[in-house]
């Protein structure tokens, strides 16, 4: 498959049929063309995998870990995608009329849940995993959204035959605990290090965790990730860290539109 990513062509090509599924679902929110001349590609062979990216190449030999298939991808989009203004981040984004919550917070702390939460009160889902986020006229926008993610430790496409539309971030709610019941906290982070520190995180953990396929690094997008950020800081978005009980923070989420 060939797929229009920012401008640019990736071929994805995989020998290993029992990763097709992990493999192309994680690229869903991307357009398929056809063009012959392709310059960057991700080829999963049997015992080996080849990566080139605007001249830069990886080779990670044996054959790939299934844990490791998500990073791999992930970095390789993040490559083609990454610039001041522009930056893949693991999070999750509901929406309603065109306006967007992007959720972040560490695996398993409850994105999905609470994007769940969000669509029974009258929300979209429109990234379940992975958002293409855009700064733009000093404002925060997500371009795309990955469909494929996890619930409940089942694998799940969340839209289908759905034309996402551009959304306009209008905060980043950061997760650090959600439950069924109990009291709620939301509260606003002002702190420019501490809001930085932890959408960094969110924002490079595909090239800093470990691949066991191969002792190689993947591709290190540090740099450009602190100059978006530097330009993220600049808008006047708002941050907040949230806990609790999943319907209450929602309806008071929503009160504060």
């Amino acid at each position: 498959m060939i797929y229009k990513i920012n401008n640019k062509n990736l071929e994805v090509i995989s020998e290993i049929k029992e990763f097709d599924e992990l493999i192309f679902n994680r690229l869903l929110q991307f357009d398929i063309i056809n063009n012959k001349s392709v310059e960057n590609y991700i080829k999963f062979e049997k015992n080996k995998v080849e990566i080139k990216v605007d001249e830069e190449k990886i080779e990670l030999n044996n054959k790939v870990e299934k844990t490791d298939i998500y990073p791999i991808i992930m970095n390789v989009i993040s490559k083609i995608i990454d610039d001041e203004s522009n930056i893949l981040m693991h999070s999750v984004v509901v929406s309603k009329e065109n306006e967007g919550y992007l959720i972040i917070g560490e695996f398993g702390k409850g994105k999905t849940t609470l994007a769940k939460e969000f669509e029974k009160n009258g929300y979209e889902i429109n990234s379940s995993d992975q958002t293409w986020l855009k700064i733009a006229d000093g404002k925060l926008y997500q371009e795309k959204g990955s469909a494929y993610g996890r619930f409940e430790e089942k694998p799940e496409i969340i839209y289908k035959n759905r034309t996402i539309k551009r959304v306009n971030i209008k905060k980043i709610i950061r997760i650090m605990g959600i439950c069924d019941n109990g009291d709620v906290s939301i509260k606003q982070i002002d702190n420019y290090y501490y809001r930085v520190k932890n959408l960094f995180h969110s924002c490079n953990w595909h090239s800093s965790v470990p691949i066991f396929t191969d002792e190689v690094n993947l591709f290190q997008l540090k740099n450009i990730t602190e100059q978006f950020l530097i330009k993220l800081a600049k808008t006047d978005i708002e941050y907040i860290d949230i806990r609790g009980d999943k319907k209450k923070i929602v309806k008071q989420i929503g009160d504060m539109l």
